[in-house]
Formats: C-alpha cells, structure tokens, sequence
C-alpha cells in the first residue's frame, strides 16, 4: 500500500513563506473598501467621463481581485503546490493594474499628482515583488507548498491510518 509523504524532502521553511498569504488577505480587504466606498458614485453621471472610466475600472479590478484572491486563499490553505505559481501571475496581474492605474491619473488631466499617491502604489508594487521573491523555486516555500492532492488527499489518508488503527 502507497502512503503519501506529508514531509517532502527539501530545505526548511523558514515561515517567510506565509508572508505572500497575508499580503493576499490585505489586497483583498483593500480591493473589498474600494468597492465599498466607491460603490455609491456608480449612478454619478456629474463626474467627469474620466473620473467615471476610472472609477469603473476600480470596480472591475476589485471584483476581479477578490474572486481571484478567494481561489488563491483555497490553493494556500490546501497547501497546493500549485500556489506559488498562480499567486506569482496573480501578483504580476496586480502590479500592472497599478502601474497603469498609476500612469492614468498622472496622464489624464482630471486628476492632479499627489506624492501620498504615488508612495503608497510605490509601496504595493515593493511588498509584491517580496512576495514573488519569496516564493520563488528554491526559497523554502516549495516544502510548505508541496500538497498535491489539497486538504482531501491529508483527509484520505488520515482516514486510511484510522482504519487500520481501529
């Protein structure tokens, strides 16, 4: 009878690793209050037409940030060794959201140039680039990530080691 090695043989994590998971909940919340707070501009038709474009675009992404995100939070959580790699386009998805949500507001003249802005885009890009970097193929995460059949196949064979116990 095959078993299936809970402990794959690699490097250890050092718990850096989690770090990608917890930045994924905090783009979440955030995608999460920008539907919140601009969700009652949606019937505004005073604003100008590029406010209105970017404020659609913001509701578009943050639905699409969220429903991708709860995906990735599944992956995470069953361990799936398929998650450093769907969270890496997940995260390179991101980062040219805000670059080209960044590069709008500073080319469209609607919208005036604020250093707070900039930094805090600034910011969101760094803390993703981390992230990608941490799990990266030979960073450690791969032994944290390294379920292939997700929480049902731990369940299986805990269930199968139940058995013969009883």
């Amino acid at each position: 009878m095959a078993s299936i090695n809970q402990q794959p043989a690699g490097r250890p994590d050092s718990g850096l690793s989690f770090i990608p998971v917890a930045w994924l909940i905090i783009v979440m919340a955030l995608s999460a209050y920008g539907l919140i707070s601009s969700w009652r501009l949606i019937g505004d038709f005073n604003l100008p037409e590029s406010v209105l474009f970017l404020i659609y675009g913001g509701l578009t992404g943050g639905v699409v940030t969220i429903l991708w995100g709860l995906y990735l939070l599944g992956l995470a959580f069953n361990r799936s060794a398929r998650f450093p790699r769907h969270y890496t386009i997940w995260q390179v998805a991101i980062i040219l959201w805000l670059v080209v949500r960044q590069a709008y507001t500073l080319l469209v003249p609607d919208f005036v140039f604020s250093a707070e802005g900039l930094g805090f885009t600034v910011a969101e890009i760094a803390i993703g680039l981390l992230c990608i970097y941490l799990l990266r193929r030979g960073a450690g995460a791969d032994t944290v990530y390294a379920n292939p059949g997700g929480i049902f196949a731990i369940w299986r064979v805990n269930r199968r080691k139940a058995a013969r116990r009883a």
